[in-house]
């Protein structure tokens, strides 16, 4: 996480007129650290689009669009790619067929939302 210094407004906060830091600081999170870049996206460009499309209820389009990292996909739209690639890796898990970076990448996202859910 990296925190800008562009503010203008941070004596405002030593002088007491602004009671919260946060209110005026910006916060930028590494791209490289996103769960959903490091994870999810990995894995979906692993798997048949068509089987991720038919899982999630969407176009085998938009899911080649995520692939290939054209746009930010709608909150409902990733809700349902992270529903069908847990359900994907469950299942690479189950029945591994000796691809070692498919059998990686399915590991790391079921990890992932073991993790999340202790959250």
């Amino acid at each position: 996480m990296y925190i800008g210094k562009e503010s203008n407004r941070h004596e405002d906060v030593d002088h007491g007129l602004v009671h919260d830091i946060a209110d005026v600081r910006a916060t930028y999170h590494d791209p490289r650290e996103d769960p959903w870049a490091t994870s999810v996206v990995p894995l979906l460009r692993r798997l048949p689009r068509r089987r991720i499309a038919k899982l999630a209820g969407l176009s085998a389009r938009t899911i080649q669009a995520v692939r290939n990292g054209r746009g930010v996909p709608s909150a409902d739209t990733r809700r349902a790619l992270l529903r069908a690639a847990l359900i994907l890796a469950q299942r690479v898990l189950a029945h591994p067929d000796g691809n070692r970076e498919l059998l990686q990448v399915a590991r790391q996202l079921v990890q992932l939302s073991n993790q999340m859910e202790r959250w």
